[in-house]
């Protein structure tokens, strides 16, 4: 009976390291289609605006369970309408409080202030958001789902958003991140905007991401973000350049 026990803990091994390396092979190679489409988009599509967003965030703990996180991000624009400009667009400033509920679930508020009149002709926005996540780990890989309501203040009539992101994450070398080391996310998000007296507007976002650990309280990250907008009315194509540090007190 014994000899049987360890044998089958053996053949769970077997199979669990088999789907783990099955899964991380299939996770690089969604990687590199991604890249294949977005540099096809870019070549293809004579309407897409390609923009920069840096992004700066800090986070600390208030309580084991509870943490804020304050953030500064500039949106540029770099491409559009064929044309190779360089202008500030906006810059948002935002706040998350966080509540651990579970090992692998969590609650959050965040507020945001978005300044657009300062660089265009457009106004400015506060932003509510309510947000629920849980993540699941196996081995070296980590899923995350990710959702939010949120509500849109500024001159224009009130914007309720509904957002869903699915995200995935593994370290390049072993099953463990460690200092010096890097990493892999990508990201799938839908989103839903109603307008009262307008028609909602549907809307679908594909990240790729690599990201650093710089030491064990900041990462660096850099990635793009192909965004498909208003997709049944009329579709605007967007190409988002990412960078950012996060950093833990």
């Amino acid at each position: 009976m014994k000899c049987y026990s360890i044998t089958l803990e053996t053949y769970w091994k077997k199979e669990n390291s088999l789907f783990l390396v099955m899964t991380t092979s299939y996770i690089r190679k969604i990687f590199s289609a991604v890249l294949i489409l977005l540099a096809a988009s870019v070549r293809a599509q004579n309407g897409l605006a390609i923009l920069w967003e840096p992004e700066i965030a800090v986070s600390y703990d208030v309580t084991p369970l509870y943490s804020h996180q304050f953030s500064v991000e500039k949106r540029s624009g770099i491409l559009s309408d064929s044309q190779v400009k360089f202008d500030v667009m906006q810059m948002d400033f935002a706040h998350f409080s966080q509540l651990d509920i579970m090992d692998n679930q969590s609650i959050a508020l965040g507020l945001m202030y978005r300044s657009r009149e300062l660089f265009e002709d457009d106004s400015d926005e506060f932003r509510l958001t309510e947000q629920f996540s849980l993540t699941k780990t196996n081995e070296s890989l980590r899923w995350g789902h990710r959702f939010r309501a949120e509500q849109r203040f500024s001159e224009k009539p009130l914007e309720h958003r509904f957002r869903y992101r699915l995200a995935a994450d593994l370290p390049l070398k072993g099953t463990r991140l460690d200092v010096g080391e890097a990493y892999l996310s990508a990201t799938w998000e839908n989103l839903l905007s109603v307008v009262k007296s307008a028609k909602p507007m549907y809307a679908q976002r594909f990240g790729l991401d690599i990201g650093f650990l710089i030491d064990k309280n900041m990462t660096l990250e850099t990635g793009v973000q192909y965004r498909l907008e208003d997709y049944f009315n009329t579709v605007l194509h967007e190409l988002f350049l990412f960078t950012g540090i996060n950093m833990e007190l």
